[in-house]
């Protein structure tokens, strides 16, 4: 009863964080271009400088606006929806170890089908926002961080339930 009680809680605390960081992707969707791109060069700033503290002149006025980009893809698109999808992966793990059975692959499904969905989605509001752009490349970078969140998630869990397994097996 203990370890169903957990995984409900544990599984209402990835719901919620989940629903946090799609309302986060989808509201910074509404977000003007020239606004956004305030943001983004905000946080390459940030990482520019610790970067250049550690080597010198590394980034610079030659290669500034890569480093902006490579940063608004790799942690404005990938690396948010690779945090949505560990969220929303646990939250199927603890909704079906709480006693709620769910085939594999339908959770699988509905866990990339969300992704898709978010990603779809946010782009799409981009196409109606001043200095905004939907992109389907976006989609695929964002699909990407999904899918590779959902892959950390199952060999995580799988290397789990193989040591388990294992440890019932030699007792």
């Amino acid at each position: 009863m203990k370890n169903k009680t957990k995984s409900l809680y544990l599984f209402r605390i990835f719901l919620l964080l989940s629903i946090i960081l799609n309302a986060f992707i989808l509201i910074n969707a509404f977000i003007p271009g020239d606004d956004s791109a305030v943001a983004s060069f905000w946080v390459a700033d940030i990482l520019a400088t610790i970067i250049n503290f550690l080597k010198t002149d590394t980034i610079n006025s030659g290669n500034i606006e890569m480093f902006t980009y490579v940063i608004r893809k790799l942690i404005g698109h990938f690396g948010l929806f690779l945090v949505d999808g560990v969220f929303l992966s646990l939250v199927f793990y603890f909704f079906e170890k709480g006693d709620k059975k769910m085939n594999f692959w339908v959770s699988s499904l509905l866990i990339i089908l969300v992704g898709t969905f978010v990603a779809s989605i946010s782009e799409t509001i981009q196409i109606f926002i001043p200095g905004r752009i939907g992109s389907i490349n976006d989609v695929l970078i964002d699909v990407g961080g999904y899918l590779t969140s959902f892959a950390i998630v199952f060999l995580f869990f799988l290397s789990n339930r193989l040591k388990n397994k294992r440890s019932l097996k030699g007792n």
